[in-house]
């Protein structure tokens, strides 16, 4: 998934592959992005499965939180490698 307007999180996170350790900072966004990533898809796989208006609207304003968040996390990212 890419959000409008962000690189893809491959070319991101390739910039962070070095042969040094990463700061905690850097090695920190890299798990939150992932993270991010992982609770999209939990929340997209939850909404096919969702059998009630209640659920099918929670996990739908989830996906969303979930992807302003992963978007707010790549803006992170790309400011601290650019």
């Amino acid at each position: 998934m890419q959000i409008a307007n962000t690189p893809p999180i491959s070319s991101i996170l390739a910039r962070f592959r070095r042969e040094e350790p990463l700061p905690a900072r850097d090695e920190e966004l890299c798990t939150l992005i992932r993270e991010a990533q992982k609770d999209i898809a939990d929340c997209r796989r939850n909404l096919m499965f969702a059998d009630s208006d209640e659920l099918t609207d929670m996990y739908i304003y989830a996906i969303k939180a979930h992807e302003i968040r992963y978007a707010h996390l790549l803006q992170m990212a790309k400011k601290n490698v650019v």
